[in-house]
């Protein structure tokens, strides 16, 4: 499992990210960027559980060296995806706000989350912990246009989006990880999870 953390932290660090940034469905998007904070919280309560989430020791046998730099990769991952949308922190629809859980879990465990060049500079607001927003969400605008075809007056919303926040139940089990991925809303066709081959290619997929 910590294998797959580590080559993920890496893959985040390609130009990849622009690709997911350039796609239609923005919000699918964003629900994906909180998919992988939700894999990656599970996995670190699955590593609390076996006595693997804490500072390493020369002496640990099993230990995971690398625990402070493999957090930091995935925080540079969900700071990049802000910028690439101009969210300073948490992202448009929330996704990224599980940067502030993982900071208060290594706090926890007495881990330092770092690495990268200039890492604390870049990402101290979002390692900072989550100030309860009380605000009420702004009611739409309307902004007149003109009086339209045959003098009838139009007008269109200012804020086109208004689709749901990303939601996380706060749930880091791996029963809590099956449901946030076994729902219709990411399943294709009659699969009862997330993937699968329809987009594959080199599989047959795309053939409809």
């Amino acid at each position: 499992m910590w294998a797959q953390l580590e080559g993920f932290s890496f893959f985040t660090k390609t130009d990849y990210i622009d690709t997911w940034f350039m796609g239609d469905d923005g919000h699918g998007s964003a629900e994906t960027i909180g998919l992988v904070g939700k894999a990656l919280l599970t996995s670190l309560y699955i590593l609390k559980d076996h006595g693997l989430f804490k500072p390493y020791q020369p002496t640990d046998v099993g230990g995971l060296r690398n625990l402070p730099l493999i957090l930091a990769l995935f925080v540079e991952f969900a700071r990049a995806w802000n910028e690439l949308g101009g969210e300073k922190s948490g992202g448009q629809y929330g996704e990224t706000k599980w940067v502030h859980k993982l900071a208060q879990l290594a706090k926890e465990n007495k881990i330092e989350i770092k690495g990268p060049y200039k890492f604390h500079k870049h990402n101290r607001k979002q390692l900072e912990p989550e100030l309860d927003s009380e605000e009420p969400k702004k009611k739409k605008q309307k902004l007149h246009l003109s009086e339209g075809t045959w003098g009838i007056a139009t007008s269109v919303d200012a804020d086109l989006d208004d689709e749901a926040d990303v939601e996380d139940d706060g749930d880091y089990s791996v029963a809590g990880w099956r449901k946030a991925t076994s729902t219709k809303r990411h399943a294709k066709e009659r699969r009862t999870v997330i993937g699968g081959t329809d987009y594959d290619l080199t599989r047959g997929g795309g053939r409809r």
